[in-house]
């Protein structure tokens, strides 16, 4: 979306241990902010990360990997994203779906999706750039 890596990603866990913030300019809403939360070993140490992004969030892209599924760590982002009364403003993405399914099983995949109660759920694949121009 911001057309540019910008987190270091590796196989090892913990590698990123801090927000990362990109403004962009996008046509019709101008300067974008987006931020992305490390992604840290333990659960209780990304909360403050998490809440502080959720609160200050107008849109929120929720990203979940199809490959592992809703884990105990994403319901507890929802329950923030409940708490701070932003589930309209979220879209729920659903990554990787290259990995496990076919083309035909997408749609079947992303109504289980749809079933967590947001309105907007958009599945891609970063890696093959399938339907990020939905994101956009």
């Amino acid at each position: 979306m911001i057309r540019q890596f910008r987190a270091i990603v590796t196989d090892i866990p913990g590698t990123t241990t801090d927000i990362l913030y990109h403004t962009t300019s996008i046509d019709d809403l101008g300067d974008v902010v987006f931020a992305d939360s490390p992604g840290l070993l333990e659960f209780h140490d990304e909360r403050p990360f998490i809440k502080k992004i959720i609160d200050e969030s107008h849109v929120i892209l929720f990203v979940i990997d199809d490959t592992v599924g809703i884990t105990a760590k994403e319901q507890h982002i929802f329950e923030y994203i409940q708490q701070a009364n932003k589930k309209s403003q979220t879209i729920l993405v659903i990554n990787k779906l290259d990995k496990k399914r076919k083309e035909a099983e997408t749609e079947l995949a992303l109504s289980e999706y749809y079933s967590l109660g947001f309105q907007d759920v958009v599945g891609i694949s970063a890696k093959t750039k399938r339907n990020l121009s939905e994101l956009q």
